[in-house]
């Protein structure tokens, strides 16, 4: 099968007295080239302006007309041609949901093969990496991995890299961690150390993965610690997260002066998400008294 075309001729161009009405176009024109419109001369402005306008229209009309004609023999073989297209589109369109399903066949083949290099990497890791938690959901599966061209060896060496990277990154965290507790348990006064609770930091480095801003932050409640200690001897809270500093806590049971409030208002739990809430309680017992 094969289209041939039957040899035609087109015009170079479309002819006609394109520099006589030019010409004749731009002197007509001169006149309105600094035309200033007054109340004097608004009727013969508007006259002016609705005779340019049909001259205009008059063009565009001619130009369209042309355009219609000169594209009447391409327009019936681009007709002709579509009706071609579309009887072959039928077979195309039938071949396309019969070989899909073989192409599914193969794709799923091929996941088969990719999860297991996933699983046998996994195995790979973790003999030697017992203590990571490594995570199959994690492992990114490419779509080039499905293509008849891509290698095996190709797949299995990115499967590889995304369990290191999995490695590297576990061991980073553990050497994070292991500098937070260090600057804990180096602290040199107990008291205040143990006033600070370490397994708030170790939660909160889980979620912002930043070892420098909790260094800072153990440093500088250490130090507040201090510095608004009680004069009447040190105090330490328990080391466990705190979640309700206040629960049991009533007046009937509890006696708070007011030196006291203040004291706890300033000293008690730095740097807690309860910290506005307890300043409210305290403050709410202080005006109780």
């Amino acid at each position: 099968m094969e289209l041939k075309i039957k040899e035609y001729n087109l015009p170079e161009q479309i002819g006609f007295n394109y520099d006589e009405l030019k010409e004749q176009i731009e002197k007509s024109l001169e006149k309105y080239q600094n035309l200033v419109v007054t109340q004097e001369n608004l009727s013969d402005s508007e006259k002016a302006r609705t005779t340019l306008r049909g001259f205009k229209k008059s063009l565009d009309e001619q130009r369209k007309a042309i355009k219609k004609k000169w594209n009447e023999p391409y327009d019936a073989f681009e007709k002709n041609i579509k009706e071609l297209l579309a009887l072959v589109d039928k077979p195309i369109l039938a071949l396309d949901k019969q070989i899909s399903v073989f192409e599914e066949k193969s794709k799923m083949k091929k996941m088969e093969r990719i999860q297991n290099f996933i699983t046998e990497q996994l195995f790979s890791f973790m003999e030697e990496n017992k203590d990571c938690p490594f995570d199959t959901n994690k492992i990114i599966i490419d779509e080039r991995w499905f293509n008849k061209t891509f290698k095996d060896k190709d797949i299995v060496d990115s499967i590889k890299q995304q369990f290191q990277d999995q490695l590297d990154d576990y061991e980073a965290s553990e050497q994070d961690i292991e500098l937070i507790k260090t600057v804990y348990e180096t602290l040199p006064d107990d008291v205040y150390r143990k006033s600070i609770s370490l397994d708030k930091y170790l939660e909160r480095y889980k979620y912002t993965r930043n070892i420098n801003d909790i260094v800072k932050a153990i440093k500088e409640e250490y130090a507040k610690n201090k510095q608004t200690s009680n004069d009447k001897g040190d105090w330490v809270v328990d080391s466990e997260p705190i979640t309700d500093p206040f629960a049991g806590l009533s007046t009937s049971t509890t006696v708070l002066t007011k030196e006291q409030c203040k004291e706890m208002i300033n000293t008690l739990i730095v740097e807690s998400d309860y910290e506005d809430y307890i300043k409210k309680e305290l403050l709410r017992f202080m005006e109780e008294r």
